[in-house]
């Protein structure tokens, strides 16, 4: 009889248990709408500023040809108050600082202590170009992340300046240097929410299979089993089967049973930060 009356409540735990997951993942939903929300919101509030040069006195506000981007770059370099460079970049098939000079300088830069966060779309590990150009910098020292769809392409430098494409979302466009405090400040809490929320490519790690701990980052990025083979440089055959591996191994039948699976056992982050720890940080920094 006790027999019968456990198997009978066993199916009543499974379905709470499932119902209390879907509620913290509505939670989570929830949580991040309201960052999206705000970045919006904010980025919404600048953009009058930026298109009127009227609202913003000359002095912070220069406009830079295209083509003297990259020389500007260098020399705000040389003359930034020092602290964290903040990068968005949408494409490196071109734009400023491409050039073999810049690249060697910017990576000495890095080699001699300088610290650099950039953010690059999915789409840049689509092509062999794209990936020996991630693989380059990353070796250089640059922390990178990666999201669907960044915004448009800027560069913090410190807290003192920002150099951002004149037309939001058009990186052919000519550059701005930006120095009003308030906006410098409204594009490094852009850098900061977009950079918590997205996914880092880790290292291989030696405590894990061969790869697995890079599998696992592009399958978190969203990215097709095609894309993933082309970004490790192996075949879909053995993606597929790595994949399959994993979810034996943590008894699942899905892909989002794998990856809940994988966030439980701390082997997958938990996603954007919340808005408390975002606003802390930008107050620490607007401290500095």
């Amino acid at each position: 009889m006790s027999d019968r009356t456990d198997g009978a409540r066993r199916p009543q735990e499974v379905i709470r248990h499932l119902e209390r997951l879907l509620d913290r993942e509505h939670q989570r939903l929830e949580v991040r709408r309201g960052e999206l929300s705000e970045v919006r919101e904010a980025v919404r509030a600048m953009a009058p500023l930026l298109s009127s040069p009227l609202t913003v006195p000359r002095a912070d506000l220069e406009i830079v040809p295209a083509e003297a981007a990259a020389d500007v770059i260098g020399q705000l370099l040389d003359d930034s108050d020092g602290g964290v460079i903040r990068n968005v970049t949408r494409t490196v098939d071109y734009g400023p600082g491409l050039e073999e000079e810049r690249i060697r300088d910017m990576q000495q830069r890095l080699a001699d202590g300088l610290v650099m966060r950039s953010i690059y779309p999915l789409s840049v590990l689509d092509t062999a170009a794209g990936r020996r150009w991630i693989a380059a910098w990353a070796d250089a020292g640059e922390e990178q992340r990666f999201v669907s769809d960044p915004p448009s392409e800027f560069l913090v430098i410190g807290t003192s300046t920002v150099l951002a494409c004149a037309e939001w979302n058009v990186p052919e466009s000519d550059y701005l240097v930006i120095r009003d405090p308030m906006l410098v400040q409204v594009f490094i809490a852009l850098h900061e929410a977009t950079y918590s929320a997205a996914v880092a490519l880790s290292p291989d790690n030696g405590d894990l299979p061969a790869g697995e701990a890079r599998l696992i980052d592009l399958m978190a990025l969203g990215l097709k089993d095609e894309a993933i083979a082309r970004t490790l440089g192996i075949s879909l055959r053995t993606i597929r089967r790595r994949i399959a591996d994993l979810m034996a191994e943590h008894g699942v039948e899905t892909r989002f049973q794998l990856g809940a699976a994988l966030h439980a056992r701390g082997r997958l982050e938990a996603g954007p930060v919340p808005l408390s720890t975002l606003r802390a940080r930008s107050e620490s920094i607007s401290r500095r």
